[in-house]
């Protein structure tokens, strides 16, 4: 299992890329959070924005797919995709998230 954390300049993009990801079956679980504010180098430059955070809870198979796809509607030319590996999650939330994903 992992959690996906990805941060989009609005929340409308946020939202519609969270519904998108559960429609598609590529994520189990999706939060929207924010305003949240960023604070990152890019290009030389030290910049900051105000963004969205979602985090997304899926399954290793399901990862490349729900990349291509926040990649393909994300306006940034490198948008944040970072999985981070689930070490420990209650079985139960584990059988939930496999059984809706379809693994």
């Amino acid at each position: 299992m992992f959690v996906v954390l990805a941060t989009f300049p609005g929340k409308a993009l946020a939202e519609k890329i969270a519904k998108m990801l559960l429609d598609k079956q590529l994520a189990g679980c999706v939060q929207v959070l924010g305003p949240v504010k960023s604070t990152f180098l890019w290009k030389g430059k030290k910049e900051t924005a105000k963004e969205y955070l979602c985090l997304i809870t899926t399954l290793k198979p399901k990862f490349k797919s729900l990349e291509k796809l926040i990649r393909h509607h994300h306006p940034c030319e490198a948008p944040q995709i970072i999985a981070l590996g689930v070490t420990r999650a209650s079985a139960s939330h584990y059988r939930r998230i496999q059984s809706v994903l379809k693994i």
